[in-house]
């Protein structure tokens, strides 16, 4: 697997947001080098999600969180053939986060036009993809990390029937954790399929799988204990 933690890609995400953040030293995600440490937990993380994504080769994927386009500009070094839609409403917030033009940057540099951004939030941008009727395999949510937006998210492309969801930051935020447990809770025919084995801020990403079997999971809530 070749390092796409170099090139011009990498380099020009990498520049962007050191420009628009000033101390940070990586782009986010799974390609943050803004320490040593994160630096060494985003190739893990990283590694972990390339070599899952070649082992089920989605044509058709859902983003949520585009930020600086880690994942387009992962999509692109991983897989041959696919179409990204993705999302973010970095501008509709005011914080200047250039996705679009990270995004128009990849898809230049590819020569391609594989990745589709919506600058949208996440629930206006899954309302609009439904309607598409495509045949989403894999969804990778990655936005608000408030207990409400994920909770909304992993409902909505629940719906669409995604066979594969990707999580990040389970294991570092209670929110998440909350949102997934309750959403498995709630759709028995979903089930941990495996994790990245992070602990840490970066890199710690969870995948989701719908078996179309009902699985038994048992798990408190705050509120039950």
């Amino acid at each position: 697997m070749n390092d796409i933690f170099k090139g011009p890609v990498y380099d020009f995400l990498v520049n962007k947001s050191i420009n628009n953040k000033g101390d940070w030293g990586g782009n986010g995600g799974t390609l943050d080098a803004s320490t040593p440490q994160n630096l060494e937990n985003s190739k893990k993380g990283n590694t972990f999600m390339r070599e899952f994504l070649q082992s089920i080769s989605p044509k058709n994927i859902i983003e949520t969180g585009t930020n600086y386009g880690s994942f387009s500009f992962t999509c692109y070094e991983t897989l041959s053939d696919f179409n990204l839609y993705t999302c973010d409403n970095y501008d509709l917030d005011g914080s200047g986060c250039p996705s679009e033009e990270c995004i128009d940057f990849i898809n230049n540099h590819y020569n391609d036009n594989k990745v589709k951004y919506y600058n949208k939030t996440s629930w206006d941008f899954l309302d609009e993809i439904k309607k598409l009727n495509i045949k989403f395999d894999l969804a990778w949510l990655d936005s608000d990390h408030q207990y409400r937006f994920l909770k909304q998210e992993l409902d909505t492309v629940a719906t669409m029937d995604v066979p594969y969801i990707m999580v990040d930051d389970f294991w570092n935020l209670r929110d998440i954790q909350m949102a997934v447990f309750d959403f498995l809770k709630e759709n028995k025919e979903y089930r941990f399929h495996s994790f990245s084995n992070i602990r840490e801020e970066i890199g710690s990403i969870t995948i989701l799988q719908k078996t179309g079997k009902n699985q038994s999971l048992h798990y408190e809530s705050d509120s039950e204990r």
